[in-house]
């Protein structure tokens, strides 16, 4: 185990005790007919591109991008690692000509009326750098200690991004995405992921997955991190289950997933 691993886990450790949850128990859900697949899209990845984008941008001089919020998905689960939590999957874009990273993320929930605001910075944002135009996803738990709410929970969000300079080494290709229910407790996701770097070995990757129904509408979005080395060129599967993603018909409601891997330096 490196030293660097640890500081991550450290970091991401961290996080989670500030109220970001990174698993959880699911709840009931109707069970899928069949498997569903999932299509895949690695093209709109909010990380890709060119490799003359790669020599020709430098960032804007007032460090800070514009990011516009399209979708918000949020959800009361009433167990999260054995307490309720409030949670928020936000889909923007990256409106400037630069790369950026998420500085801040802004989130203001209804809950039965009453606004609850909670502000949040994505673990390894540093290293998920988001292209001009991309549309990218971000998402976060937090613990609620109030009564069970009796209606839909609904959120507005505000992203703040940081211009950077573009990434030196590729962005990971995900492909093979399927999810499928693991009735009657949760969701689980396959797929594979790809180092398409020449020289580059990856020791440590990050990997978000956004789930959409047929009318494009977001549904939740995850992120997991995976400590496997995948060399240069190499590829490797992944089984994810999605405990603390207990969104009731995930399986069934999701026609597509849209993936993004990235290496944690």
């Amino acid at each position: 185990m490196t030293r660097k691993y640890l500081l991550i886990m450290f970091a991401l450790a961290t996080a989670l005790l500030f109220g970001m949850c990174g698993c959880s128990g699911g709840i009931d859900a109707k069970p899928s007919p069949s498997p569903a697949r999932s299509e895949v899209l690695n093209a709109p990845s909010p990380t890709q591109s060119s490799t003359s984008d790669l020599t020709e941008e430098t960032p804007d001089s007032s460090l800070s991008a514009g990011a516009s919020v399209t979708q918000v998905a949020a959800y009361y689960f009433p167990n999260v690692q054995g307490s309720a939590n409030l949670y928020a999957a936000i889909e923007f874009k990256n409106d400037s000509s630069s790369h950026a990273i998420v500085s801040n993320v802004s989130v203001s929930f209804t809950v039965d009326g009453k606004r609850i605001e909670q502000t949040f910075m994505p673990p390894c944002a540093e290293d998920d750098v988001v292209a001009p135009g991309a549309v990218s996803t971000v998402a976060a738990w937090f613990s609620y200690s109030g009564d069970a709410p009796t209606e839909a929970v609904s959120a507005a969000a505000v992203v703040s991004l940081e211009t950077v300079t573009p990434p030196s080494l590729p962005p990971m290709e995900v492909s093979n995405l399927m999810i499928v229910q693991n009735y009657p407790g949760f969701a689980t996701v396959s797929g594979r992921v790809t180092n398409v770097s020449e020289d580059a070995d990856y020791d440590l990757t990050m990997t978000y997955l956004s789930f959409y129904n047929g009318e494009g509408a977001l549904l939740g979005a995850q992120f997991f991190t995976k400590d496997q080395m995948v060399m240069a060129g190499d590829s490797r599967d992944f089984v994810y289950h999605l405990r603390c993603l207990p969104v009731e018909g995930l399986t069934e409601n999701t026609a597509n997933i849209i993936a993004r891997s990235v290496a944690i330096n």
